[in-house]
């Protein structure tokens, strides 16, 4: 019975050195990841620049990148593209211009994604897209319904099949119209596809 008891007394300061060399490691890592950014404080933000325009309100520049609302901060996307963001107005119970924002625009393969953010609270409305290069205009994309959140509404999302609307290489000018009631605002801006 001794030998066996020596052995678990032998066993249990090196499984206690072995777990404390993990936990340094572990933390070591993590301060090191935070300071250089690396998994898992990488950043996989896609950048979209948006003009807003509107018959009854001026035009601003808006964008931010995905998952994030526009803050008034300049960000500066993994290419090295600049772009400054600026915050939504939130003031009116109806979407203008300056309420409507598109949040997120990127390629994934074949398909173009693009999301919207409108500040307001909307039960119903319609968003529209319409893509265009130069003389090409795309407006044969379905309708999507807009979709009330707990303190702002979103376009329900585009996803766009490139193949089957034959949207070629480029900069591509995204319009976003959205539709509540007898209000109409748009949200434009720039997607580049490869």
């Amino acid at each position: 019975m001794k030998s066996i008891s020596k052995t678990t007394t032998k066993k249990f300061p090196k499984v206690l050195l072995i777990t404390g060399i993990i936990l340094v490691a572990v933390a070591a890592y993590t301060i090191t990841a935070h300071a250089v950014k690396i998994w898992p404080f990488k950043s996989n933000s896609v950048i979209t620049t948006v003009k807003s325009s509107s018959s009854s309100a001026s035009s601003g520049t808006q964008s931010a990148p995905v998952g994030t609302k526009a803050t008034g901060t300049t960000t500066v996307s993994s290419t090295g593209a600049t772009t400054k963001n600026s915050s939504p107005d939130t003031s009116s119970s109806s979407p203008t211009s300056s309420n409507v924002s598109i949040i997120s625009s990127g390629q994934n393969g074949d398909t173009l994604s693009i999301r919207t953010l409108i500040a307001d609270i909307e039960s119903s409305g319609t968003c529209t897209l319409t893509l265009s290069k130069g003389s090409t205009k795309i407006t044969t994309i379905p309708s999507v319904g807009v979709q009330a959140g707990p303190s702002s509404s979103t376009c329900q999302g585009f996803d766009v099949s490139l193949s089957q609307y034959g949207i070629a290489s480029g900069t591509w000018t995204i319009t976003i119209d959205v539709t509540s009631g007898s209000t109409t605002s748009s949200a434009t801006g720039t997607v580049a596809v490869q």
